[in-house]
């Protein structure tokens, strides 16, 4: 009985350790960045359909798939980022601003 208790409190002794250095974050702050990651990824994928016609225009189809993969290798360079708070915070903001253009609109409306 005495192993266990000296194993959990070296073991909580750690974990303290590692929070403290940063290496580890609270479970809902990990949802809350994780989830603006995919957000912001999502959003980068949703630019594809705009961006591929005017670069596709006139192309051959091995040129277009080049351009598409291209496109998508961006995207994925992006989310294999180690630093995803940037990435995250980044989404966030953005998410913000476009909520904030959404309601200016709709008080001019009125």
């Amino acid at each position: 009985e005495k192993l266990r208790y000296w194993a959990a409190k070296a073991q909580r002794e750690e974990i303290r350790a590692q929070q403290e250095a940063g290496a580890l974050i609270p479970t809902a702050e990990a949802k809350k960045l994780w989830g603006a990651v995919l957000i912001n990824f999502i959003h980068k994928l949703e630019t594809i359909p705009r961006k591929l016609p005017p670069l596709a225009y006139g192309r051959t189809a091995a040129e277009i798939e080049a351009i598409t993969t291209k496109l998508i290798y961006e995207v994925r360079m992006e989310l294999s980022d180690p630093d995803l708070t940037e990435a995250a915070i980044a989404s966030i903001l953005q998410q913000q601003e476009r909520k904030e253009k959404v309601k200016a609109k709709k008080i001019k409306r009125k």
